[in-house]
């Protein structure tokens, strides 16, 4: 039994190595041809691609608590995250991760600017909210963003005094919402292909990793078949 575990460990990691030669990043052509099909006229204009975070359960929910960096809010467990760039085809086309769910997305992003300003130049990239936050430190000559305006926290619904989103931006979140949706929903299908990625994870965090990189290339892998 010990041997069949090494050995399936040791074949996670091999095909993690296989999916890095699956997964490609592309260039700006590739990326606009790609999203051809996700009516790139409707505002907002000309998006390429699609990006989000993704948290994936760990076990330990009675060694980690909410004070641990591993802790996930949005699981209201312990888990991984993955930043996760996908084409007009929703097909993956970069990874980053495993690492804590404590770092948020736009702290991420300002650690992460120099590569996406350099390695994403003329994109134009849909995220949520925290890209709204983080695109500050990106270079807009370089990188168009798109991402939805945040109601004001703490603000009461009959509050009459307080900020409130005002019509243009309301439309426009409303427009991302859609432009979002173009895309399927990768993780809820990653999750029902891979039902392990549906249970708390229980081996080492770099065998998540490797199973987060393989599942991606499998499915990428798919869509290439339903497309010839």
């Amino acid at each position: 039994m010990h041997s069949l575990h090494h050995n399936a460990q040791a074949l996670r990691l091999e095909l993690k190595d296989w999916a890095r030669g699956v997964i490609e990043l592309g260039v700006v052509d590739d990326w606009i041809e790609d999203a051809e099909d996700t009516l790139p006229d409707q505002a907002p204009v000309d998006v390429n691609i699609w990006v989000d975070s993704v948290d994936y359960q760990i076990q330990g929910r009675r060694s980690y608590g909410k004070k641990s960096d591993k802790w996930s809010f949005k699981l209201n467990a312990p888990g991984r995250r993955y930043m996760i760039f996908r084409s007009g085809l929703g097909k993956v086309i970069k990874i980053f991760g495993g690492y804590s769910p404590k770092i948020r997305d736009y702290m991420w992003i300002e650690e992460r600017a120099d590569w996406i300003n350099e390695s994403l130049e003329g994109a134009t990239v849909i995220g949520d909210n925290d890209w709204r936050v983080g695109m500050a430190h990106l270079d807009p000559e370089l990188v168009t963003v798109h991402a939805p305006h945040s109601e004001p926290r703490g603000r009461r619904r009959d509050d009459a005094d307080m900020a409130v989103l005002t019509d243009a931006q309301q439309r426009y979140n409303a427009q991302v919402q859609r432009k979002r949706a173009r895309i399927e929903n990768y993780f809820a299908t990653s999750r029902s292909k891979f039902e392990t990625l549906q249970q708390a994870w229980a081996e080492d965090e770099d065998q998540l990793d490797a199973l987060v990189w393989y599942a991606a290339a499998v499915m990428n892998r798919m869509k290439d078949l339903r497309n010839q």
